[in-house]
């Protein structure tokens, strides 16, 4: 269902439980706060039974989440390797109500309520920058989605003045995991409840499908609920949920839910890094498989799903040239290519001299990110923004470097068909440089690769889609720089490539032909000769003294 398609309901009540027949129209939007819904604060004020009966009405609708009847759909043909179509309730289309056990009537609505800050965090490497804070109001019954660092932070919930006490389980619908228990919450003051779990964030990390976190408030029968310690055991388990919600209320003597809210999170590069720092699960290929399908690049296939994580490091010594009358000095520096955050580089930095090292990782749980037992791939450096079609186009990119045969994910095992090439773009425009990574089914032949290039055995026009069908080769890895002509470039225009220097400077700031003789090097020169002088005259008296 789409994100602005309208949902109808029908209850049958009296005029305050739906006794007569209604007709409910729920507005689903992706901006909460234009969208106007039956539980928005206006209409839920207004008619809080409507609001009421709207949750319950989504709660056990099987449309709506991702574990009801779209799984079917979304996840044909999965394996158990399918990180995003794990589902503990394989064939059954399941609702809130229903995967959670859940079955009765809310007497109160529950406001929850976050604050997201503005800041800065570091994710593969990556770094992301969030300029704005955020208020958000959770209504359960819009399609809004939020990410894991917008509910990072403990959210401030209430509900309307009673004389009762409750529980309140804040619980991972799709996944069965607790994120937090409070019980012996007097009345609506949650601040004076104990919190037996305390409440943590949401760490979904897909950004193809929202997860469904919910709270849920229970009504005690005591004032001073005591958790027996077999039950004390179970919720403190920090892992999957090895109970129901319906054994629970048995156990602990609960009715309700009285009152439920839920918020859809949708994956941010914020949750990938916290499961890398719990050294839980790596899933940084995500993260560029999310970013690469938005390049529109014929030989990134639109159902790419990456596995394996490329990491890219330069380490050029300092170097300094002359290029077009002027100086320039690199220092000595080791960098990574960050192309989620940064992708554009100095082409001097990543000069032919400079040949990177790669290193990778795969995609699964943390403790087997460098296992690649029994996997053999190819490593491609190719640029699809080449002006001339003499010598790449999109389809045909200029070739940049070739890597086959690479076993044990060691790129130094590999066999060089053609060794790497630094960036010397032509024109002004900015070029993409992709390192692509694919996974062979066998051994490559090298000497049958030389008529992917045209001329064959060179590095023109790389016939990389020929080159992937033929080998049987599945894309598994992608990462990215991007540089344009600079003043490396035309060093080496002039320098290596005997070009003359006058075109290659044409237009270029402060070029003269000739090159002016610098001043202040000479007035430098001049000072440094009488200061020498002077010192050996001041010598030379001291000794004669």
């Amino acid at each position: 269902m789409s994100s602005r398609e309208d949902i109808n309901f029908l209850f049958e009540s009296s005029t305050n439980d739906f006794t007569s027949c209604q007709k409910l129209k729920i507005y689903i939007g992706t901006d909460k706060s234009s969208a106007s819904t039956v539980c928005s604060p206006a209409n839920r004020t207004s008619d809080l039974n409507r609001c009421l009966g709207g949750i319950k009405a989504i709660s056990e609708s099987t449309s709506q989440f991702w574990f009801g009847t779209a799984y079917n759909t979304r996840c044909a043909g999965a394996t158990y390797s399918d990180w995003e179509c794990s589902n503990s309730r394989v064939g059954i289309a399941d609702s809130i109500a229903s995967r959670l056990g859940l079955s009765s009537n809310l007497e109160f609505f529950v406001d929850v309520k976050y604050h997201s800050s503005a800041g800065t965090y570091t994710s593969c490497g990556n770094k992301y920058t969030v300029s704005e804070s955020r208020n958000i109001s959770l209504d359960p019954a819009s399609n809004e989605e939020v990410t894991p660092w917008e509910v990072r932070m403990m959210p401030t919930i209430s509900w309307a003045p009673t004389n009762d006490t409750y529980t309140l389980f804040v619980v991972d619908v799709g996944v069965s995991i607790n994120h937090g228990i409070y019980i012996n919450i007097p009345g609506n003051r949650f601040a004076d409840a104990e919190a037996f779990k305390p409440y943590h964030g949401p760490q979904q990390f897909y950004t193809s499908f929202a997860n469904v976190y919910a709270f849920l408030v229970f009504k005690q029968q005591t004032d001073n609920l005591v958790l027996p310690p077999d039950w004390d055991a179970r919720l403190s388990n920090p892992g999957f949920m090895a109970y129901t919600i319906p054994a629970m209320m048995a156990a602990l003597n609960l009715t309700g839910p009285v009152g439920m809210n839920w918020m859809s999170v949708i994956g941010d590069p914020y949750a990938i890094q916290r499961f890398i720092d719990r050294r839980s699960f790596y899933q940084c290929p995500y993260l560029i498989q999310n970013a690469i399908k938005t390049h529109n690049r014929s030989f990134i296939p639109s159902g790419t799903q990456l596995t394996v994580n490329i990491d890219v490091t330069f380490s050029p010594p300092a170097f300094t040239f002359s290029s077009c009358c002027s100086q320039y000095s690199y220092p000595a520096k080791t960098f990574k290519l960050t192309p989620l955050e940064n992708a554009n580089v100095k082409t001097g930095e990543v000069r032919a001299s400079v040949i990177p090292t790669v290193e990778l990782t795969i995609t699964g749980l943390f403790f087997t990110r460098f296992n690649f037992t029994g996997r053999t791939y190819t490593l491609l450096c190719v640029d699809p923004d080449v002006p001339s079609p003499t010598a790449g186009t999109q389809d045909r990119p200029l070739l940049h470097w070739q890597v086959i045969n690479i076993v044990n994910g060691d790129l130094s095992t590999g066999h060089v068909v053609m060794p790497y090439a630094g960036p010397m773009p032509p024109d002004n425009n900015p070029h993409y440089y992709y390192f692509l990574l694919y996974e062979q089914r066998m051994e490559i032949n090298s000497s049958a690769l030389v008529d992917y290039a045209d001329p064959p055995g060179g590095r023109f026009l790389f016939n990389i889609s020929g080159f992937v069908t033929d080998n049987h080769l599945t894309l598994a890895g992608a990462t990215w720089m991007v540089a344009t002509h600079d003043e490396y470039v035309r060093y080496n225009y002039v320098s290596n490539q005997g070009r003359n220097q006058s075109n290659v400077c044409a237009g270029v700031q402060g070029y003269t032909n000739p090159c002016p003789t610098s001043k202040a090097a000479t007035n430098n020169t001049s000072w440094s000769l009488l200061f020498i002088l002077i010192c050996s005259f001041i010598c030379h008296n001291h000794r004669a003294a």
